[in-house]
């Protein structure tokens, strides 16, 4: 709409095509050497573009931005830009503002600042340093306390308070060691809060170092410790996550080699996540599993129930109201066992790219009406397109992850290996970062493990698959581009081998529990190529075998 004399635009709208058409655009984008040219050494930077489909923004007035903490729905910050571009990047320092959940918004207004011709608005979760939060040992875990039994009682008291700060919504690992003397009673390390928490208890008999797991909020917590405990180490740690069960074999031959009690004893401790097959959400399944459910949830852990893609049956004609149906029918939102939903899985040329602006909305609006269930979408490596940014967005803003499968056979030779670490895995991390910023700390990394009949990545008789296992943890706890990373995760126990299942439980425990950064398999004398045998796979003819014609 203009007017008439002047010819100047006073309304715009775009009916046919409203989100590729913004008056105004606020975008997280990756922060450039640019960006901080004027912002002191140490700065965390948080980069904001703003675009605008104005022909010249600056004769429609001012740009305003703002920083909302969300909180309190205090203004913590703001910016005025007096003379828009169509394009306006602003730079903040993030360490200068509140943790936790903000609202950034931003106006074009008149001068005067009393009139707006058009409004955005982006949410962001501000996370602290690691290492104000504690001793950061890898890129995957931070140690927020280590205490000797001195530290934590300077008296005779039979009873210690401590605090420690989360540096984020995640998972906190906590070990405690009692004296191993006869005679040593009971002891419990507990949660304060509105509902105590006892996580820990020590009783005669038990091993005498006892570990648990929750998920916290980021911030503050305190912890009353008995006066008999005598270590206490806390640290925040991935999501480290089984995927799946309940899983067994698929060669008839062999016996069921993941029944619970077998992964309880070898598996799980290491573990704080379960996805399920989908016939575990359904009867008869799912009244069996009862013991098991509560078992699990009782350590304060959690279940996933398993969920799909609605565009591969609905189409690209699906609307937002057939998404949200797809998904809020799955068992995951109506019964309390699962704490969220895990789906299979999401692309780019497998259905219309279209497709993802009503499953978007639909995600947002699953977020709105079941607050305290999450949402895990598996994610081929989709991060050249623009158009899957918000959807992700909206999965970071419903306080979940995405999974991103990362799936790689053996290379020959260990140099080969380390070329694919850095090509795929490091290279696609950034990707992901260039479409989200900060995208590690909002990423479950979903390696592949498969290792038996009928789907394998082991399949070089000339290299030891566990030391290639070991190599991927180490990059992703070790490489600069995974530092925060949210959670780790194998697909899928289903094609996995007994050992390499129980390899990936060590190796979870080495990097992302216990915060190590040497490999695992130099402990145990393990080499990348394999020397026991000469020509395994035959790749120079007969060389090193000899042959004998079968009988008859």
């Amino acid at each position: 709409v203009s007017d008439a004399a002047t010819g100047e635009k006073l309304v715009l709208a775009n009916l046919q095509f409203p989100s590729e058409f913004k008056v105004l655009g606020l975008e997280l984008v990756p922060s450039e050497p640019g960006d901080m040219a004027t912002l002191p050494d140490g700065t965390l930077p948080l980069t904001i573009e703003l675009t605008s489909s104005l022909p010249d923004p600056r004769q429609a007035g001012i740009l305003i931005l703002g920083v909302i903490e969300m909180e309190t729905a205090d203004m913590v910050t703001s910016r005025v830009v007096t003379n828009p571009d169509r394009v306006t990047r602003i730079t903040l320092d993030r360490s200068s503002l509140p943790t936790g959940k903000l609202r950034i918004t931003a106006s074009i207004c008149g001068t005067d600042g009393r009139w707006s011709l058009a409004n955005a608005s982006h949410t962001y979760l501000n996370l602290p340093a690691r290492e104000s939060a504690g001793k950061v040992l890898n890129n995957l875990v931070t140690e927020l306390l280590s205490l000797q039994g001195d530290e934590l009682f300077s008296d005779q008291s039979s009873q210690a308070t401590v605090e420690f700060n989360n540096p984020r919504n995640g998972w906190v690992f906590f070990s405690s060691t009692i004296d191993d003397q006869p005679g040593t009673g009971k002891a419990e390390i507990a949660l304060q809060g509105e509902t105590k928490d006892t996580i820990i208890i020590h009783s005669p008999g038990q091993s005498t170092t006892q570990e648990a797991m929750r998920w916290l909020r980021l911030g503050k917590h305190v912890l009353s410790v008995d006066a008999s405990v005598e270590k206490l180490v806390v640290r925040a740690i991935p999501e480290i996550s089984f995927f799946r069960y309940p899983a067994s074999t698929q060669l008839p031959q062999q016996k069921t080699l993941f029944d619970w009690k077998t992964l309880q004893k070898y598996v799980l401790h290491n573990m704080n996540s379960i996805s399920v097959a989908g016939v575990m959400t359904r009867e008869p399944l799912r009244s069996k599993s009862q013991s098991e459910l509560d078992a699990w949830k009782k350590e304060g852990k959690r279940w996933y129930a398993i969920g799909h893609v609605p565009a591969y049956k609905l189409g690209g004609d699906m609307t937002t109201q057939q998404a949200y149906e797809f998904w809020a029918d799955n068992a995951c939102y109506n019964d309390d066992a699962w704490a969220g939903l895990i789906v299979d899985e999401f692309s780019v040329g497998d259905y219309p790219v279209k497709t993802y602006v009503p499953m978007t909305e639909a995600v947002r609006r699953l977020t709105a009406e079941f607050p305290d269930k999450s949402f895990l979408p598996f994610c081929l490596s989709m991060y050249g397109a623009k158009e899957v940014k918000p959807f992700i967005e909206a999965v970071i803003d419903n306080g979940s992850q995405f999974v991103w499968e990362w799936y790689e056979r053996e290379e020959p030779n260990e140099e080969r290996a380390r070329n694919k670490l850095t090509s795929g895995l490091v290279e696609g991390m950034k990707g992901w970062r260039n479409l989200v910023p900060e995208a590690q700390t909002h990423a479950i990394l979903c390696l592949g493990y498969y290792s038996s009949p009928p789907f394998s990545l082991n399949e070089n008789p000339a290299v030891d698959y566990k030391v290639w296992k070991d190599m991927q943890y180490q990059r992703l706890a070790t490489d600069p581009t995974f530092v925060g990373l949210y959670g780790l995760m194998e697909w899928n126990s289903k094609y996995a081998d007994e050992e390499t299942v129980r390899w990936q439980a060590w190796l979870c425990r080495h990097y992302g529990i216990e915060g190590k950064t040497n490999l695992l398999s130099e402990e145990y004398g393990f080499r990348y190529n394999l020397t026991h045998l000469q020509n395994p796979d035959f790749d120079e003819g007969t060389t090193g075998w000899t042959v004998t014609p079968a009988a008859g």
